[in-house]
């Protein structure tokens, strides 16, 4: 599929080679498919996280819910592609409301210390030097992240993005837009 500035995007593997990846024993097809999709679902899980330990976790639990899942997908019920972004997007959505939780028992929990001291973690993850664009992105709402992590971390269509999220086509075309629209002001904002 085209998109409407005429380049090629990732809408997945025809319908007979998703049967065919399918198909295979559960060994086989798991090392066909962690090859056909895993730098696709990294490079979304780059793009929703917010730190790159947070992406990793997101890429991994991704993959091993998808390949611990294979077995028992169903062509019925739409394509292997679809089937995938529908999982990454939600462990990302896990991951993120679980940070929430954490953040919230932090929080909490710092009132009982005076003077709370920085964990090595948190200073080594000051001093990392992520690029601007990927702050920003980073910086987003959890449904703007995934919205442009899907469309350009993982390269998928308009189409692939809204069967990933449970819309239209055209519903996902308004809310990319939307979220680069916030991207764009936050870029703005954003002292350089």
């Amino acid at each position: 599929m085209s998109d409407s500035g005429g380049s090629r995007r990732n809408d997945g593997m025809n319908a007979a080679a998703s049967a065919d990846l399918v198909g295979q024993t559960l060994p086989v097809t798991a090392a066909r498919f962690c090859e056909q999709y895993a730098v696709a679902v990294c490079r979304f899980a780059a793009m929703a996280a917010r730190t790159p330990s947070e992406a990793d976790d997101i890429a991994q639990e991704a993959l091993l819910r998808a390949v611990r899942g294979l077995s028992s997908f169903d062509t019925r019920r739409g394509s292997i592609e679809a089937w995938l972004w529908r999982i990454v997007a939600n462990v990302a959505h896990d991951h993120q409301r679980a940070e929430r939780r954490r953040f919230a028992l932090w929080t909490r929990l710092s009132g009982f210390w005076d003077s709370p001291a920085e964990s090595a973690e948190s200073l080594a993850l000051d001093r990392i030097d992520n690029s601007r664009l990927l702050e920003a992105v980073r910086e987003m709402p959890p449904r703007g992240r995934t919205l442009l992590a899907l469309r350009f971390g993982a390269d998928l269509d308009l189409r692939a993005v809204g069967l990933a999220l449970g819309m239209s086509e055209a519903t996902a075309g308004t809310a990319v837009r939307r979220a680069l629209e916030k991207l764009r002001i936050a870029l703005e904002v954003t002292p350089t």
